[in-house]
């Protein structure tokens, strides 16, 4: 069921991008599509905490009090939030200002100069809603500790099948560029406050005082538990999530909107590969409870084998029919170099080949390697995405993120059979 949400959201995603597409010029779409990339500035000041509150939210369902139980996880909760928004709401409104007034041309390369005013106030407002979003983001982390994951996924689906409908009637009432960035700007936001009243909802929880000294204490003991989390979260947002801003920095503006419809392409293969694979997590971790070794490793096959053919077959039908999917997509010719095309489809796969190792090695709680090779490569993605985008052209951004990987493409499998090994090996008594 959530597979096949997540499928259905990523497709009523692509759609909004088409009608966009429709009713902006190139140089209009590449601001729209360069805003959308900002979403890992915020991430840097995650800490982590969604990771750490959903674990400690199921520890806490296990205690055996109910009442006791359940009134430790609403002041945790809560204490997050309140600690969050404050911090993101001052940080966030201190950033964008700043950001407001740095030059925007060094983003944003247009011959149209009359852009340039409104693109630097919505890179600023986009900057704002992605911090003020934050704080609310940490319902998904409470509706996965609560096992509400289906309804996590069809309350994200009607907030898309809403967002459609916005683009839809901004564009029947004659809505144009500004319309179209508010839309894509608000609606994460509004989003992620859906989820939080639901949660709350769901819970029959309210909003309750405490004391200024008590959220201190446990933000503090929180975000000193979630530096694992923070890092690997950050690192794979960042991993993820520069390509487009890349572009815009070595390219023009028109050129990231053009080169954004195919890498929106693979990013959803992505994702709908990871939407796959997540759920075998639990069981990776079940079995291993079990000792049940043999089957963690049929599952593992089998998910090889999976992932192999379908990123073989995608990657396969990008490069016959891509130009023709992005040309129905986005109602206009978008050319791709084959080397621009093989980049992006390296990269993908290296994500794909990353999911499977590391949802094992997350189930068997082994996520010290991975989390520090990922951060490593977040670091590097930056200044050699820029070296190898003024070298190659914008090819060289995907190819970049693709290299970076390519260490943790291979040390994951080696962990994953070290591990599987050590624990088939019979111990000798002595």
């Amino acid at each position: 069921m959530t597979t096949i949400t997540k499928l259905a959201g990523m497709v009523l995603y692509l759609i909004g991008i088409g009608v966009v597409s429709r009713t902006l010029n190139r140089e209009e779409f590449g601001i729209y599509a360069f805003l959308s990339s900002l979403t890992f500035i915020a991430g840097f000041l995650s800490f982590g905490l969604g990771g750490e509150l959903q674990n400690r939210l199921v520890k806490l369902q296990y205690l055996g009090e109910d009442a006791g139980g359940s009134l430790q996880q609403k002041e945790i909760f809560f204490s997050i939030f309140y600690a969050m928004l404050a911090i993101y709401l001052i940080i966030g409104f201190l950033l964008s200002f700043g950001v407001y007034h740095l030059n925007t041309a060094l983003f944003i390369k247009t011959s149209d100069p009359t852009l340039l005013p409104t693109a630097k106030w919505l890179i600023a407002l986009a900057i704002l809603a992605q911090f003020v979003m934050q704080p609310f983001m940490i319902a998904t982390s409470a509706m996965y500790a609560f096992s509400h994951i289906t309804v996590h996924s069809v309350l994200q689906l009607i907030v898309l099948i809403v967002h459609l409908a916005a683009l839809v009637i901004a564009v029947y009432f004659g809505g144009g560029f500004i319309i179209f960035s508010l839309i894509n700007l608000f609606y994460p936001l509004i989003a992620a406050m859906t989820v939080l009243f639901t949660f709350l909802f769901i819970q029959k929880w309210h909003f309750m005082p405490i004391r200024l000294q008590r959220i201190i204490e446990m933000t503090r003991g929180m975000i000193k538990e979630s530096a694992t989390f923070w890092l690997l979260n950050i690192s794979a947002l960042v991993l993820f999530q520069t390509s487009i801003f890349m572009v815009s920095v070595v390219s023009d503006i028109a050129t990231t909107g053009d080169f954004s419809f195919y890498q929106r392409l693979f990013y959803a293969m992505v994702m709908l590969h990871l939407a796959a694979v997540i759920p075998l997590w639990p069981n990776f971790s079940h079995e291993n409870e079990k000792g049940n070794f043999v089957g963690m490793t049929s599952i593992l096959r089998h998910a090889i084998f999976g992932t192999l053919l379908y990123f073989g077959v995608g990657i396969i039908v990008m490069f016959l029919f891509g130009q023709i999917l992005v040309r129905f997509w986005a109602d206009r010719e978008i050319p791709i170099d084959r080397l621009t095309m093989t980049s992006l489809s390296l990269w993908a796969l290296s994500f794909g080949w990353i999911n499977v190792f590391s949802v094992f090695l997350n189930g068997v709680g082994k996520i010290k390697i991975q989390t520090t090779m990922v951060a490593v490569a977040a670091t590097l993605v930056f200044p050699f995405s820029y070296y190898l985008g003024r070298k190659w052209g914008v090819a060289g951004i995907p190819l970049a993120g693709a290299i970076l990987l390519v260490p943790i493409v291979i040390v994951l499998p080696t962990q994953v059979m070290s591990y599987l090994e050590k624990v088939q090996t019979p111990k000798i008594v002595r």
